[in-house]
């Protein structure tokens, strides 16, 4: 059985203009970890590709803009593989976790909370812990099933 891609919804108090500009920051100031796949601005979708770790293909995390007012936008961020379903708990706490720091730096862009020496969004340092976490123990689960495959 196939788990849901997460998927997150929310309203900002923010322009259009304004958020798609906040979203596209994640491209500009992280190039070798958030890819600008796509920008369609008809149908108000961004695509940006996030870089997995080791051996994995990475995900991509998809915005949809929607105008609610002048000041306000909706927008609905989803997480999905780059290859193939989200299949596993791992994965789908790894694209929770992608999901929790794409929309809090998401944030930060947005409120202007970003550090002025490095144009990056400033997060809390907890979220970074919980990543390395995950990818310890994945690369954990990942020997034991190699040497089950090989040695059993």
């Amino acid at each position: 059985m196939y788990a849901q891609n997460p998927k997150k919804e929310f309203v900002v108090n923010y322009d259009e203009a304004k958020v798609r500009e906040a979203i596209l920051k994640l491209n500009s100031t992280e190039p070798d970890y958030y890819i600008l796949v796509k920008d369609d601005k008809v149908l108000n979708e961004i695509r940006i590709h996030q870089k997995g770790q080791f051996l994995d293909a990475g995900y991509h995390i998809d915005f949809t803009l929607s105008k609610v007012s002048d000041t306000e936008t909706k927008v609905v961020v989803e997480v999905s593989r780059n290859l193939g379903t989200i299949n596993t708990s791992a994965e789908v706490s790894i694209a929770n976790n992608s999901l929790k720091s794409a929309t809090s730096k998401f944030s930060s862009f947005l409120s202007g909370d970003v550090d002025p020496t490095t144009g990056k969004a400033k997060v809390p340092a907890q979220s970074c812990m919980v990543v390395l976490l995950i990818m310890v123990g994945g690369i954990a689960g990942s020997v034991y099933a190699i040497t089950k495959l090989f040695f059993a």
